[in-house]
């Protein structure tokens, strides 16, 4: 059972608004099935903001286990080699600030129907805590005797 969502959009050297599509696109995904969902809007420009233009969000549920479980999708432009984005180059088409929210979503509700304690993007740490911990015992259990 899922207790509650919270999440946080993150832009930088785009519009504002780009963080109000991307909470009204998840908020509409996550409305059908659970209304206590709270996303925060986080927009840096200027000096703060980096030296390229992105956005995204970060999905989070809180289940009624204790297991967090988490969803992230962010688009940017890509970086010269150089280190700096040149404004001279042909900009690359990034996907809607409102595909970027809905795509977060879903993913997070798959998370969601996978069941679990660990989320997919974190199963390869939780298997090597265990393989070295596993592994701690035996060395452990050969010292001791």
């Amino acid at each position: 059972m899922v207790k509650r969502i919270k999440g946080v959009t993150f832009s930088t050297k785009v519009s504002p608004q780009f963080g109000n599509h991307m909470v009204s696109a998840a908020r509409g995904v996550f409305n059908l099935f659970i209304l206590d969902v709270h996303i925060f809007i986080e927009h840096k420009s200027g000096q703060y903001g980096g030296r390229s233009p992105g956005y995204g969000i970060s999905l989070v549920v809180e289940r009624t286990t204790g297991c967090l479980i988490s969803a992230d999708r962010a688009c940017c432009y890509p970086i010269t080699e150089h280190g700096t984005f040149d404004d001279f180059e042909e900009k690359a088409e990034l996907l809607p600030p409102e595909d970027v929210g809905v795509h977060a979503a879903w993913m997070l509700l798959g998370e969601i129907e996978n069941g679990g304690v660990v989320d997919s993007s974190h199963t390869r740490f939780f298997c090597f805590f265990f393989a070295l911990y596993a592994h701690l015992m035996c060395l452990r259990f050969v010292w001791e005797s």
